[in-house]
């Protein structure tokens, strides 16, 4: 949905994602990936404080949660670049 700019379905999806990891804890490992996809999704729609709500949530969840260095490394990039843009443009 991303691919083919389709933000609002595909936040919709994220939104979704979130709620079934809060019913199922041990199935976690992707979810800080899901805020940041999330923030991403909120910033193309412009609604930049939920963007950078869900990229600092991404943010929290890595570097409480990721231990791989480089994985942990390539998604704060990832976010930070974003929150970045954010404040660019507000």
């Amino acid at each position: 949905l991303m691919a083919f700019e389709e933000y609002e379905e595909a936040a919709k999806k994220f939104l979704k994602a979130i709620v079934l990891n809060n019913e199922n804890q041990s199935e976690s490992w992707y979810i800080y990936q899901t805020y940041i996809k999330l923030g991403t999704c909120y910033k193309a729609l412009e609604k930049y404080e939920l963007a950078v709500k869900n990229l600092e949530k991404g943010k929290d969840l890595i570097n409480n949660g990721v231990k791989d260095p480089d994985t942990k490394q390539k998604w704060l990039t990832i976010a930070n670049l974003f929150l970045e843009q954010i404040l660019q443009l507000t």
